[in-house]
């Protein structure tokens, strides 16, 4: 899978060079992101599978495209995008990546949400800075 994401990501940034994939921006990307995400629930509606792995590569596609667009503009590193959701993911569910015990779904849920609200608390905090 490491070979195809990176063949990906290579070919996204080489897309670039293309004189319509050079004018997308931010605004452009939204609305991109926006239709795909739609066609990816359509796709779950219909239970078409196919389709659906069609347009998840689709809003894969869109999304990384803008994270290269956002590197290029000197946001943040494009690769950065995939390391958030795994520490989230840690931060998160203790109970698999921690040292907490959690059996029920409620549990899960409870650690899931108290890590959202600190996070929240913590990212509050730095906007009054």
């Amino acid at each position: 899978m490491n070979k195809a994401f990176d063949e990906l990501i290579e070919a996204l940034k080489k897309n670039r060079e293309c004189p319509w994939s050079k004018e997308l921006d931010l605004d452009t990307m939204k609305r991109e992101i926006l239709s795909e995400a739609k066609e990816v629930a359509d796709e779950i509606d219909k239970k078409d599978y196919e389709a659906l792995k069609d347009e998840l590569g689709d809003l894969l596609m869109d999304t990384i495209h803008t994270a290269i667009i956002c590197e290029e503009q000197g946001l943040f590193k494009a690769k950065e995008i995939f390391e958030k959701p795994k520490e989230k993911l840690h931060r998160r569910k203790p109970g698999i990546f921690g040292d907490k015990v959690v059996t029920t779904k409620e549990e899960a849920m409870r650690h899931w949400k108290e890590a959202k609200e600190q996070e929240i608390g913590r990212a509050s905090c730095r906007e009054r800075v």
